[in-house]
């Protein structure tokens, strides 16, 4: 894990030692947020003073400031207003993320253009930069939450979660169990497993 420097009395983790937490780090935050988050308050903190940052002291630094540096409106109406979006392609699946059935949408013109260059980019459905995806989780026809993702602009994906009057919230509530932005997020997407649209994605921004 990567080793802290000791400030009046916090640790911070240095910019140059945090390489074991890379990959999920710069997929959850972008490049200037990451600086951001590395040398902002709160900081980083060594709970068991052992010297080195573990998972258990990362993760709950990483929930607590993930909407303060990444751009994701307060209301899903705001958000939706912003991607500018004219129809959508839906589809309803059910998984071990939550026993409600998500209603996926993806906009239209979005999923158009990553079928057209499809074969051009090496058999892989790369979504245009600013693509909001959508999924609502319904259960007995009620809408209880939504998830949302954003593409940025340096390839990766911006997570959301927003309850059912539109307000974002830092978690879902849906069984069997919550999962929290963005750490839970990333579990699956950036996972071994990969879902699309990271399946595609791969290992580079796209």
């Amino acid at each position: 894990m990567g080793s802290l420097h000791r400030d009046a009395g916090a640790c911070r983790l240095p910019a140059a030692s945090f390489a074991p937490f890379r990959s999920l780090l710069i997929r959850s935050l972008d490049s200037a947020s990451l600086a951001h988050t590395l040398g902002g308050s709160p900081p980083l903190v060594d709970v068991n003073e052992d010297g080195t940052l573990d998972w258990d002291e990362l993760e709950p630094f990483l929930q607590s400031t993930y909407y303060d540096r990444r751009p994701i409106p307060a209301s899903l109406d705001t958000l939706l207003l912003s991607a500018n979006i004219d129809g959508w392609f839906e589809v309803s699946v059910d998984g071990v993320m939550t026993t409600a059935t998500r209603r996926i949408r993806v906009p239209l013109e979005a999923l158009k253009e990553a079928v057209r260059r499809y074969k051009e980019r090496g058999d892989s459905l790369i979504y245009p930069l600013g693509t909001v995806i959508v999924a609502d989780h319904v259960a007995d026809d009620l809408t209880i939450e939504r998830t949302v993702m954003r593409k940025r602009a340096d390839g990766h994906w911006d997570y959301g979660v927003f309850d059912s009057t539109g307000s974002r919230v830092p978690s879902t509530t849906t069984p069997p169990k919550p999962l929290a932005v963005p750490t839970q997020c990333v579990g699956c997407h950036l996972g071994s497993r990969l879902y699309e649209p990271e399946k595609s994605d791969d290992v580079d921004p796209r």
